[in-house]
C-alpha cells in the first residue's frame, strides 16, 4: 500500500481507495497464515543482499524484473528455482528469511504461521538437518521477538523424483523436530500428479507427519483433489479449487470438515480472468456457496 493513501490497494482489480477503519480492522484482528512459501517472503532488499554474499552472478536487472509486477503475474516458481540453484548457499540464509517474515507477519496481528519449504533444491548446497535447524532458529528467534508462534512444513519437489521425495521424508524422520509438523508438496502440478508421490506420503503419515497437498491449483482436473484426499490421506488440501467440478466430493469434503488453504491471488486465475472478472468468477467464491 503506498505510504500516502494507505487505504488505496495497487494490486486491487478494481483500483479503489478503502476506508481508513476497514485497513485498521484488516491490520489488527488476529489472523492465520497457513499457506506461505518460504522463499516466497523474501523481500528485494534480501534478495541483494543474499545475491552478494552469495557471489552469485544475477544481473540487477534479473532482480528488478522478479519484483516488477506487470500487467499479468508470470508467477514466482523461477524466482523460488533461482534462490535454490544459485544464492541460498548457507543455511544462515535461510535463517534471515524466515526471521524477517516472522517480523512483518506480527505487523499484521498475524499469531501463527506454517512455513513450507522445499529441501530437494536445496541439498546440493546443504544437508537437511543444517536447513531445518537454521528455519528452526528462525521460527524461534521470531516467536521470542514478536510472539508469533512458527511450524516448519517441508515441501516435495514434485518436479523431481519419487525417490527424491521419499529422501526427504527419510530426513523429516531422522531429524526430528517438534517444530516440523508436516509433509507438504509444491512446484508445478501439471503433469507432476500428486499419486507419483504415494510412497512419501505413506512413509510420512506413517510416521505421524500431518499431510497437506496443493492440488487443483492450476485449472488441473478435479480428481487431483480426489486422489490426495482418498489415496494420499491428506488432512489439508492447499488451493483445490477445481472440486467445484465435482459436486459431489465437495459436499463429501464439506461433511468431512475438509480444509483448504486457498489463495485468492492465485497467479493461474490473475492470468486467466481479466482485473474486472476476477472478484465475481475467482472459483473461491464458489467453494464458499458449497460450505
Amino acid at each position: 500500500m503506498r505510504k500516502d493513501n494507505p487505504g488505496f490497494v495497487p494490486d486491487s482489480p478494481f483500483q479503489r481507495s478503502l476506508p481508513k477503519e476497514w485497513i485498521d480492522f484488516f491490520s489488527s484482528f488476529p489472523k492465520v497464515e497457513l499457506h506461505c512459501h518460504l522463499l516466497g517472503t523474501t523481500g528485494k532488499d534480501t534478495f541483494e543482499d543474499l545475491v552478494k554474499e552469495s557471489g552469485a552472478d544475477i544481473p540487477q536487472s534479473t532482480i528488478d524484473e522478479f519484483y516488477t509486477r506487470g500487467e499479468k503475474p508470470v508467477g514466482v516458481l523461477r524466482i523460488f528455482r533461482t534462490l535454490e540453484s544459485q544464492i541460498l548457499s548457507k543455511p544462515e540464509f535461510l535463517k534471515r528469511i524466515t526471521f524477517e517474515h516472522m517480523k512483518r507477519v506480527a505487523e499484521q496481528s498475524v499469531r501463527y504461521i506454517e512455513f513450507y519449504w522445499n529441501w530437494t533444491g536445496l541439498k546440493h548446497f546443504m544437508n537437511f538437518e543444517d536447513a531445518q535447524k537454521a528455519i528452526v532458529e528462525g521460527l524461534e528467534d521470531g516467536e521470542r521477538e514478536f510472539g508469533v508462534i512458527g511450524r516448519s512444513v517441508p515441501a516435495i519437489d514434485r518436479e523431481a523424483s519419487a525417490e527424491d521425495a521419499v529422501e526427504l521424508v527419510q530426513e523429516m524422520i531422522i531429524h526430528r523436530h517438534p517444530k516440523t509438523i508436516g509433509l507438504g508438496i509444491d512446484y508445478r502440478e501439471t503433469n507432476h500428479e500428486p499419486e507419483n508421490f504415494w510412497k512419501a506420503f505413506k512413509l510420512a503419515k506413517e510416521a505421524g507427519f500431518k499431510i497437506t497437498i496443493h492440488a487443483g491449483e492450476f485449472g488441473e482436473h478435479w480428481r487431483n483433489v480426489e486422489t490426495s484426499l482418498k489415496l494420499l490421506g491428506a488432512d489439508r488440501i492447499d488451493h483445490g479449487y477445481t472440486i467445484i467440478d465435482n459436486p459431489e466430493l465437495a459436499e463429501e469434503a464439506h461433511r468431512n470438515d475438509v480444509h483448504f488453504a486457498v489463495v485468492p491471488t492465485n497467479s493461474y486465475y490473475l492470468r486467466t480472468f481479466t482485473d474486472e472478472e476476477w472478484a465475481y468468477k475467482h472459483l473461491v467464491k464458489k467453494m464458499a456457496e458449497f460450505g
